[in-house]
């Protein structure tokens, strides 16, 4: 599955994503959604990264309010947000 383009009328959603090469496995998925009307999992499953949900952690950057579940890997950042606090999350996140 491709993600999603501008043609799907509905997508401010992109995705650029690389596996780690040995295990096939991603650090953290950061989902970007702007001002996008589109659900979380539903950009995941776009994206074909819907199986990474509670495996790899997720970090989800929206306008709107969203509940993260950390037991989970499901975290928020609310947008607009200091670049401090996304890297400080990336980081923490990802294990580095």
């Amino acid at each position: 599955m491709s993600p999603p383009s501008p043609e799907d009328g509905d997508c401010d959603v992109t995705m650029d994503a690389a596996p780690d090469p040995a295990s096939g496995r991603y650090d953290l998925i950061v989902l970007a959604l702007g001002a996008s009307r589109t659900e979380p999992l539903v950009a995941l499953n776009r994206a074909a990264l819907l199986d990474c949900v509670g495996v790899t952690p997720l970090l989800v950057v929206s306008r709107r309010a969203f509940e993260g579940d950390p037991g989970a890997g499901i975290y928020h950042l609310p947008f607009p947000f200091d670049a401090h606090d996304l890297n400080r999350q990336v980081k923490r996140l990802a294990g580095g």
